[in-house]
């Protein structure tokens, strides 16, 4: 009986290239395919055929270069299942200095906790720790609480970006209540440091008209208040005064009164005032204005918030702001 020769039945990718192991070998003996090596990786990567992608990994002739930019195009392209990854890595893919910023916020944003634990793990290699500081404030923007936990112990949650913010002022611009609560109850001095702008984290939730977040940031305060205080630079506060975030002013001498006035926030308004100290209604700025006037001022900007239905209750410190609004806001235009 003549014997029966099978041909290797062969798959071809999207980059033209055979499957087999010996189109891998014809492709990769040539050192001049190092380019050619990479688009086949990335293919593997695309197609999630894991054997040759294992393959192409063993005897790929992938340089350290194309590894990393493997798992860069995984990441980005969104191929983060679990086998890829743990391919990628175990063969020698590992997050270099300039692409470590790049790989950890591909992982915050698509929020890949497994995948993020496992690269903070020292056997891919160490992370710079600016590169982990820097983290973050990405895991703060998106509200990754979880990842912020991982970081703790490698990260300073008092570390200031190029804008001088923290992670509480990033998390607070971002509206990310969960963050917010957690950074405070880790790093409650955090509350007392200004970014360049001269602006506490609580000032950051009043100008944005944030009054939950406002509510959360002054309430830690009173919670926190002697361990925040045994931190405080004498040239922060009085020695002998107690952390008073309500005083502490901007450059421009707007104190959170003067804040909460400009947010048009009425709601936010009235709160603030029932907790500032009764010298802060006549406090003035830079430009010679105390709140109220600021808000008869900007009047067009409260002027659905006169009816009685949107008044709140039990504010009596705020009840002579209506009439004042009310007798001025045919005398005065808004302010440019």
């Amino acid at each position: 009986m003549p014997t029966i020769k099978y041909q290797q039945q062969t798959k071809t990718t999207d980059s033209g290239y055979s499957s087999n192991n010996s189109s891998f070998k014809n492709i990769y003996s040539n050192e001049k395919s190092k380019t050619t090596a990479l688009l086949r990786l990335q293919s593997d990567i695309k197609l999630g055929i894991y054997s040759t992608l294992k393959y192409t990994l063993k005897k790929g002739n992938l340089t350290q270069k194309d590894l990393d930019s493997g798992l860069i195009f995984a990441l980005e392209n969104g191929y983060t299942d679990k086998k890829t990854l743990k391919l990628l890595l175990k063969n020698g893919a590992k997050p270099q200095e300039k692409d470590q910023i790049n790989i950890l916020r591909l992982l915050i944003e698509g929020n890949h906790i497994g995948m993020f634990k496992k690269l903070l793990d020292h056997r891919y290699g160490v992370f710079k720790q600016e590169n982990l500081n820097r983290s973050l404030h990405l895991a703060a923007k998106h509200g990754r609480t979880e990842m912020i936990k991982l970081l703790l112990k490698r990260a300073d949650l008092s570390y200031k970006d190029e804008k001088g913010n923290t992670p509480l002022h990033t998390a607070i611009r971002y509206a990310q209540k969960e963050t917010v609560n957690f950074l405070l109850e880790q790093a409650p001095k955090t509350q007392l440091i200004v970014n360049n702008k001269g602006n506490l984290p609580l000032h950051e939730a009043i100008s944005r008209g944030n009054l939950d977040l406002s509510k959360q940031l002054l309430k830690s305060i009173k919670k926190h208040e002697s361990k925040i205080f045994d931190w405080i630079k004498p040239s922060f506060f009085s020695k002998k005064a107690k952390p008073d975030t309500m005083s502490k002013t901007t450059p421009n001498g707007d104190t959170a009164l003067h804040l909460a006035a400009k947010s048009g926030n009425y709601q936010l308004y009235c709160y603030v005032l029932n907790e500032s100290k009764p010298e802060m209604v006549e406090r003035k700025n830079t430009q010679g204005l105390t709140a109220l006037q600021i808000i008869t001022l900007t009047q067009q900007a409260f002027e659905s918030m006169l009816t009685t239905k949107s008044r709140p209750t039990g504010t009596s410190k705020a009840e002579p702001i209506y009439q004042n609004i009310a007798d001025n806001r045919n005398t005065h235009s808004l302010r440019r």
